[in-house]
């Protein structure tokens, strides 16, 4: 007999309050990104007239978090937030929130593809070329520098 693995986070879910907690944010805000699509609980069941029971996957939350980090930790517009998902749906990312990496400078949101390309909303489609100074080797022009001729 097989037996299948369950991750852990295919088993947690957190209730709204809960979520609202750890992503720092008012019920108002959890409400409204819901409303505008952003970021749904997977599960949502109306149970009476005033009561709705929501609550929210491990990968909800995980996108929840993002979209704090970039609307309330760094400033973003929840109208760019929204601009850049749906640039990033167009391109074939079901959940791009939870699927990329993020990076913000100023006013811009980068973000990271699956083969390590990176990529700005100003200009969409326009590669970001990431170059890094190897300290290693200046350190080696520098130790050849600082040697004697014989």
């Amino acid at each position: 007999m097989q037996t299948m693995a369950v991750a852990t986070e295919d088993l947690l879910a957190f209730s709204d309050t809960r979520a609202m907690s750890i992503a720092g944010i008012s019920r108002w805000r959890l409400r409204y990104w819901e409303e505008q699509g952003l970021v749904v609980p997977s599960v949502k069941r109306q149970l009476g007239s005033r009561t709705t029971v929501r609550l929210y996957s491990y990968q909800d939350l995980l996108s929840l978090l993002v979209v704090s980090a970039l609307r309330v930790d760094r400033g973003m517009s929840l109208q760019h937030i929204r601009r850049v998902a749906g640039h990033l749906r167009s391109r074939g990312y079901a959940a791009p929130l939870r699927e990329l990496k993020f990076a913000t400078l100023g006013r811009e949101i980068y973000f990271q593809h699956p083969d390590g390309s990176w990529e700005g909303d100003l200009r969409p489609d326009q590669i970001v070329l990431v170059e890094t100074i190897r300290l290693d080797l200046l350190r080696s022009r520098i130790d050849k520098a600082a040697k004697r001729p014989a």
